[in-house]
């Protein structure tokens, strides 16, 4: 990607679903420097860990999936024990109990907290959305304003829970979503 750049056909370098190896291998090798890191984020996943080390490396995270993708076949069909128990009262994170509170604490909805607790952190956030009228509601989370109380209560939902854990490809040796990937053969 850094020709493209050097050549002016893109203006900056971003990377998508990296985990922390994978980042600070990016990291150190490139010229040019990574600006964004595209992730699944919301407070049942837990990726406080990879976002301070994009923070701490310039790195911006957009955040995607930030509702949870209650739309999801294999989310409804509840294809693991972690889709089935996600939400300690129901199959979708707007019916948590702790969510449900946060969000009447404070004035807002609960998809809008859940928007919030990306955009509060400093991180662009782009929920899925193709109904006008749910396109509205999410930007009004741009006013929904946070405490560090709340961001540490939302935290302890943290179960590792990933909308989009991409299957097809786990046996890849670069697969993202393992504790740390696997080592490539020209590293070995």
């Amino acid at each position: 990607m850094e020709p493209l750049v050097t050549k002016g056909l893109t203006k900056s370098i971003g990377v998508s679903n990296f985990n922390g190896q994978q980042l600070s291998e990016i990291l150190k090798i490139n010229k040019i420097p990574c600006v964004m890191n595209q992730i699944e984020n919301h407070p049942f996943l837990g990726q406080k860990e990879l976002i301070d080390l994009c923070k701490s490396n310039d790195v911006m995270v957009t955040s995607y999936s930030p509702l949870g993708a209650p739309d999801r076949p294999t989310r409804k069909l509840g294809v693991n024990d972690i889709q089935i128990s996600v939400a300690n009262d129901a199959e979708t994170f707007q019916v948590n109990s702790l969510i449900k509170e946060i969000a009447k604490a404070r004035g807002c909805s609960a998809s809008q907290l859940l928007i919030a607790y990306n955009l509060n952190q400093g991180m662009a956030c782009i929920p899925k959305s193709s109904n006008p009228i749910r396109m509205e509601e999410n930007y009004k989370a741009l006013k929904v304003s946070l405490t560090d109380d709340d961001i540490r209560r939302m935290d302890t939902l943290a179960c590792n829970f990933k909308a989009y854990p991409f299957k097809l490809w786990e046996n890849h040796i670069h697969y993202p979503f393992t504790t740390s990937h696997k080592e490539s053969p020209a590293s070995s």
